[in-house]
């Protein structure tokens, strides 16, 4: 395929915030819900750690889930996919 057809293909895969797919990486948050000492790993994809922060603090507002300190880790893309088929 021609460079720029592949372009065109990758511009509709972009998000809201316009980043392609290849720009985005995987993190994973742990997070403790209130009253209770078990903790729970979510999976983010995000372009960075603090967009990958913004997306947990915007999952958890409303909720008894609070974001542990200093969780927010990069994962590799199979980790990823590995925690979003626990969690389905």
């Amino acid at each position: 395929m021609p460079a720029r057809q592949q372009a065109s293909v990758h511009d509709m895969h972009r998000d809201a915030t316009g980043a392609t797919e290849e720009m985005k990486r995987y993190f994973k948050v742990q997070l403790h819900p209130c009253g209770k000492s078990s903790r729970i790993w979510i999976a983010i994809k995000a372009k960075s750690i603090g967009e990958a922060f913004v997306i947990a603090d915007n999952r958890t507002l409303d909720t008894s889930f609070i974001i542990c300190d200093g969780s927010i880790i990069e994962i590799t893309q199979r980790e990823y996919y590995g925690l979003i088929s626990r969690t389905v």
